[in-house]
């Protein structure tokens, strides 16, 4: 029994098999992944208020200052380690502060 073949670029077609050319198929594949994919992030919406009940805004500074790093013109060296980076770091009142050592602590503030 004879086959007959058709070349379409990156596959063969032959009339017992009827495959469809590869890079249709994955193209076609690609475009639906985006598709859904786009889909998911334009319909994604950030979490209501009701939904984050236990959460409340908190300020990026809180009150006070911090105290001085030099005590008589020497300064006071703290913990050598990065702590926080912003008030928000820190429990309670506490600030996020230069220490002697050139990091960032979270210490009590002062007044």
């Amino acid at each position: 029994m004879s086959r007959q073949h058709l070349n379409l670029g990156s596959t063969w077609l032959d009339s017992e098999t009827r495959l469809l050319p590869v890079r249709h198929a994955m193209r076609s594949g690609l475009v639906l992944l985006l598709v859904g994919v786009l889909a998911g992030v334009l319909e994604a919406k950030p979490p209501s208020a009701a939904a984050r009940p236990n959460m409340k805004a908190v300020p990026a500074e809180k009150p006070g200052s911090c105290p001085s790093v030099m005590l008589g013109g020497i300064p006071q060296l703290g913990i050598c380690l990065e702590m926080c980076q912003s008030d928000t770091q820190c429990k309670g009142t506490w600030k996020c502060c230069r220490n002697g050592c050139g990091k960032n602590i979270c210490m009590e503030p002062g007044p």
